[in-house]
């Protein structure tokens, strides 16, 4: 359970790749996955069901050491309070994503 009511009393940090703001889960591949294995996560925002939804999914593809992370273009998509996200077949083996935090709310997701 995250309840970041500042940004600077909880610390999160700023996203150093692409400057998309505070980054409250970094960029990441789950590990410890059966390869294949489909992995959803439900997302919850209960203060802010009437507010704007500022929380951030990214995705973008898991970086190797042929390529440069100026050429990655990253993906991001906007989560309410209730949405789930599921990342499918060989998606976790060849992306990453990261949690980009949103202003004055709680968030809780269950993977």
């Amino acid at each position: 359970y995250m309840e970041p009511t500042s940004h600077a009393s909880v610390g999160f940090k700023e996203e150093a790749n692409y400057g998309m703001g505070k980054v409250s889960v970094s960029w990441h591949a789950d590990s410890s996955l059966e390869n294949g294995s489909a992995i959803g996560v439900y997302h919850c925002l209960p203060t802010q069901r009437a507010a704007k939804w500022d929380w951030r999914i990214a995705l973008r593809p898991a970086p190797d050491e042929s390529s440069s992370m100026n050429s990655v273009i990253p993906v991001v998509v906007n989560t309410k309070d209730g949405d789930a996200y599921f990342l499918l077949g060989n998606f976790n083996e060849t992306y990453q994503h990261c949690v980009l935090a949103g202003s004055q709310t709680s968030r809780i997701s269950s993977t």
